[in-house]
């Protein structure tokens, strides 16, 4: 085929231009997102969604009118452009006075639809209409979306529509309670996904970084491993110097007491990395038996002297300190339950950042969570194929093989002769299954 001659775009080309139009809209980025739909435009003209959208990206009235009535031509029963072009004109209303405003360069007008042949008026109309429109109804996926767009940006010019906000409602991943590893379909209270089994609950530490209470516990329990360990090492080089000691079974007695003692700390060390529920309940259980041998050394003392009385009372006093500062504790070692959500970080922004986000869940097996941060990378960064072909190759573990098709033909407009489309292995049959 001759290069030079011009090709009609494929399907799959218009959509994946129409979605990342639709992703850096909702990202906040207008000039990148109106760019992306004036390509759509420019390829398939007819594309009301494409047009809808434009009209909330468009800064001069002259051109959200002409984007809203074209949409009304190619979909006469679109209420979010009916909707648009009434707030349009309500809010003109009060500010209009006798002279016409200068008409917009050609520049800031989108391109239109050719012209159809329309009967004699008294007034003409406003905008250019298209040759064939489609039929009323067809190609109305965002509408709900676009009619929120367009209140947000014609009467209060609000700030953009966060990205951590679910996607389009026609979207694959719509619904965020889809199983984070397969994308099946799961109900909000379930456990575990009915159809890969993993579990879709999870348990976060309710303090991100634990109090210095409990940083004062753990060094604690450090300084005691470490002491016990100095006097392992003391036993040991005694015992080499004198052979009585070393003979005697006294010396493996101690020995084998203190290897027992640095292994239970080294136990309770970890458990405090790990914040183990269960150490927080051994701690108050200790804290309580201090306290109650504290007790009984006062009532004893007190049948003897007054020295020994004074000193079990301090003892005393100290378990009571110590037991109210193991109940401070219980932040530290407390979980919240979190049902996992398909839904993209809100803390990633970049591309970058979204593919490595990505690459993260991809690796512990949570593909279509990991498509959807591929798929906003790829909608922030179109013309980059890595994008693309990662969210290829999330799309065909989840067995979306239309999807990936999409994705694939993405990358082939960017690079044709990328190494990695050579000889893909991608090059599958739509209906063969992925060989892992």
């Amino acid at each position: 085929m001759n290069p030079t001659q011009p090709t009609d775009p494929s399907a799959a080309t218009v959509r994946s231009l129409l979605q990342a139009g639709i992703a850096a809209a909702k990202a906040g980025q207008r000039s990148q997102a109106r760019e992306l739909l004036l390509r759509v435009i420019a390829l398939e003209e007819t594309n009301v969604t494409a047009w809808l959208w434009l009209s909330g990206l468009v800064e001069s009235k002259t051109d959200k009118e002409a984007c809203l009535e074209n949409v009304l031509t190619l979909d006469p029963n679109n209420e979010a452009a009916r909707q648009g072009l009434l707030l349009l004109q309500k809010n003109a209303a009060p500010s209009a006075s006798p002279a016409a405003p200068p008409p917009p360069t050609a520049a800031e007008v989108p391109p239109k639809p050719s012209p159809r042949p329309q009967p004699k008026k008294s007034a003409p109309p406003t905008t250019a209409r298209p040759a064939d429109p489609l039929k009323p109804g067809h190609l109305r996926q965002h509408a709900s979306i676009a009619a929120s767009l367009l209140q947000s940006d014609f009467a209060a010019r609000q700030k953009p529509i966060d990205p951590a906000e679910r996607d389009a409602p026609e979207d694959v991943f719509a619904n965020e309670y889809l199983c984070p590893y397969c994308a099946k379909r799961t109900r909000p209270n379930d456990q575990h996904c009915p159809a890969c089994h993993k579990k879709l609950w999870i348990h976060i530490p309710r303090r991100a970084t634990p109090s210095k209470l409990y940083y004062f516990f753990m060094w604690n329990v450090g300084i005691n491993i470490a002491v016990i360990v100095v006097m392992m090492v003391l036993l040991v080089l005694l015992g080499l110097d004198d052979h009585s000691v070393r003979n005697s079974g006294l010396f493996y007695g101690v020995l084998t007491a203190l290897g027992l003692i640095a292994a239970y700390y080294t136990v309770i060390l970890i458990g405090y990395f790990k914040r183990w529920r269960i150490l927080y309940y051994l701690n108050v259980v200790a804290a309580v038996l201090l306290m109650a041998q504290a007790g009984a050394n006062v009532l004893i003392s007190s049948l003897r002297s007054s020295g020994s009385m004074f000193c079990g009372g301090i003892m005393f006093l100290l378990g009571i300190v110590w037991f109210f500062m193991i109940l401070n504790l219980g932040e530290d070692f407390a979980y919240d339950k979190y049902r996992l959500i398909l839904r993209v970080d809100p803390d990633v922004k970049t591309s970058k950042t979204l593919v490595h986000r990505g690459n993260h869940y991809s690796q512990r097996g949570m593909w279509a969570l990991a498509a959807m941060h591929y798929r906003r990378a790829a909608g922030q960064s179109p013309d980059d194929i890595n994008c693309h072909l990662t969210l290829a190759l999330a799309y065909l573990r989840l067995n979306l093989f239309d999807k990936t098709a999409e994705a694939l033909a993405e990358a082939r407009r960017i690079s044709t002769i990328d190494p990695l489309l050579e000889n893909s292995p991608w090059s599958w049959s739509k209906n063969a299954e992925p060989d892992w």
